[in-house]
């Protein structure tokens, strides 16, 4: 038999010769539903919403590229550091510039009980389709959340529309 050498326990269990019994396979971790994230700012996702009647897209306004995370359990006890945190871990990134922190993080309360995370960005950085991608990067709490979007994809009329 290999391995190695096995002894009895107490209550005749067997445990390994370093004293430690033998662990239980792990439980695999349970499948998390995807969180859709989509750039609010973007006039053909804003004309989307509108067609569509959609129910809980934020109501936005302004100078900022704005990204919202739908579906997220966020801690009303401690919320205000929550939303510091998450300001400070995200970030849009395009390669060659420096990340872009966002000015301001908004949590909009849905119906369900869960949270919109709205992200919102100063135009400070100019995007043009020449960037070709702008990854988002946030952690809200326990929750990491990347994204990647792809400029040519976000054009409206031949215009990049962010």
């Amino acid at each position: 038999m290999g391995g190695r050498p096995q002894e009895t326990g107490i209550a005749g269990r067997s445990r390994d010769s370093t004293g430690f019994g033998k662990r239980p396979a792990p439980k695999p971790a349970a499948k998390l539903p995807p969180l859709a994230i989509r750039w609010e700012s973007a006039l053909p996702v804003r004309i989307a919403e509108l067609k569509a009647a959609e129910v809980g897209a934020p109501a936005w306004e302004g100078d900022y590229y704005a990204v919202a995370v739908y579906d997220v359990a966020v801690d009303r006890n401690g919320q205000k550091n929550w939303l510091n945190a998450a300001k400070k871990s995200s970030a849009l990134k395009v390669v060659g510039r420096k990340d872009l922190r966002p000015a301001e993080v908004q949590v909009l309360q849905e119906p369900s009980g869960l949270s919109t995370v709205l992200f919102l960005f100063p135009r400070s950085v100019d995007l043009t389709n020449e960037s070709k991608t702008v990854m988002f990067e946030a952690v809200m709490g326990r929750l990491s959340v990347s994204h990647v979007f792809a400029l040519d994809q976000m054009q409206m009329r031949g215009k990049l529309e962010l």
